[in-house]
């Protein structure tokens, strides 16, 4: 089997040996469980006893992952290779919801970057990224909140970029922006079923979705790394707490309160390297980064976890 899947098809990579799925234990399904965020959320949730339906694109690397969770967990483990940019696999993966047993945590993390202007990128690229990004988070948690009983959680991960700006990530820090209103509005809705919504808003993670050269890779000023375990063990206090909103990292915390206090003309000038209406004809201003969004070292990414 290649690599990367068709997007036509939706085959399981691994199915554990183990007896599993019947309903007497609870069921969990992530996307982009194949490395990053998405893997450290499913060995938490495979650790609190729970079956586990993962889903990737990278195929060796994610049957990889399962065998890995059912040797240190000992849940049933499925892995689904499925690439939800487009349509016919994430109505595959709808039919996968529908057809469990019971589905009692759905977590929606499968995200990738592209770290290149909207104006110098093809519309079909860009096209692509907001299916992963928006449509499959909306497809995917409409499909399964219909049919959760009370206890149930949802976690979308958003980002911090989602209350920022970048030049080379207006697509991202859009549809992350969407994700965070998203999960606070359906929030409200499932309350009073008993179903939790938690939006997680990581910012820089060492993981696969950052690619950046070592030295890239270090603490400076406000900005702090995180190790992908820190990040899912906070998400995890945070729906043990019924929180709404995630923000791992006091840093973090403390940045969003920044973002959201000065003037926009100030964020400009911070996320773009230059006044928004300069005259200068001097030339284009330094590439910029957003917390968890792919900078100019990243540029055509095209990778899932």
């Amino acid at each position: 089997m290649s690599e990367n899947i068709s997007d036509a098809a939706l085959p399981v990579v691994y199915r554990s040996a183990r007896v599993g799925y019947t309903g007497d234990r609870p069921i969990a399904l992530i996307t982009g469980a194949t490395s990053g965020i998405g893997a450290e959320i499913a060995a938490q949730l495979a650790g609190r006893g729970c079956d586990l339906v993962i889903t990737g694109r990278r195929v060796e690397e994610l049957a990889n992952r399962a065998r890995e969770l059912e040797e240190r967990f000992a849940p049933a483990v499925r892995a689904v290779a499925c690439d939800l940019s487009a349509p016919d696999c994430r109505a595959a993966l709808v039919r996968e919801i529908q057809g469990l047993e019971r589905l009692d945590w759905l977590v929606n993390n499968a995200g990738y970057g592209r770290g290149i202007a909207f104006t110098e990128d093809t519309y079909r690229e860009q096209r692509a990224l907001l299916a992963v990004l928006l449509d499959a988070v909306t497809e995917l948690t409409h499909a399964a909140a219909g049919r959760m009983q009370r206890g149930a959680q949802i976690i979308n991960v958003s980002s911090l970029a989602g209350f920022g700006v970048s030049r080379r990530s207006a697509v991202y820090c859009a549809a992350k922006a969407y994700v965070t209103s998203f999960s606070e509005s359906l929030a409200l809705e499932l309350a009073p079923r008993g179903v939790g919504v938690l939006a997680l808003l990581p910012g820089y993670t060492y993981s696969d979705f950052h690619r950046y050269e070592a030295s890239a890779r270090r603490n400076r000023g406000l900005v702090r790394w995180q190790t992908s375990a820190e990040v899912a063990r906070e998400a995890m206090r945070a729906v043990d707490r019924r929180r709404v909103i995630c923000i791992p990292g006091r840093l973090n915390g403390l940045l969003y309160v920044l973002v959201k206090l000065l003037p926009r003309r100030v964020v400009y000038r911070v996320m773009g390297g230059k006044p928004l209406h300069s005259r200068s004809a001097s030339g284009p201003a330094p590439p910029s980064a957003s917390p968890d969004s792919p900078a100019a070292t990243n540029r055509g990414s095209r990778e899932l976890s």
